[in-house]
């Protein structure tokens, strides 16, 4: 009667917050002092919408599996929004 759910250092956002850092610090033409606090922003804005994604994922994966009682992949609905929003949020974010 437990879900396992494992958050590796991709799932926490970590690679994401080191992109926006390196793209951010490259940028010519910026005093440095913007960069870093640019920088800065930039992560802390990462890490909310991650935590709030990592937040959203367990109610799924428990509502899943509440509908279909000791069915095996009944967290499928967890996978399919950590891969949507994984593959598309990400880029959507980073992007803008």
């Amino acid at each position: 009667d437990q879900i396992r759910l494992y958050v590796s250092d991709e799932c926490a956002g970590v690679h994401e917050m080191l992109f926006i850092t390196v793209l951010i610090m490259m940028t010519t033409g910026v005093p440095q002092r913007l960069r870093i606090k640019s920088a800065i922003v930039a992560c802390i804005i990462v890490y909310i919408i991650n935590i709030a994604r990592l937040l959203v994922l367990y109610p799924l994966a428990v509502s899943g599996c509440n509908e279909n009682p000791n069915m095996e992949l009944c967290e499928m609905p967890l996978h399919d929004f950590h891969t949507f929003f994984y593959q598309w949020g990400f880029l959507i974010i980073l992007v803008s």
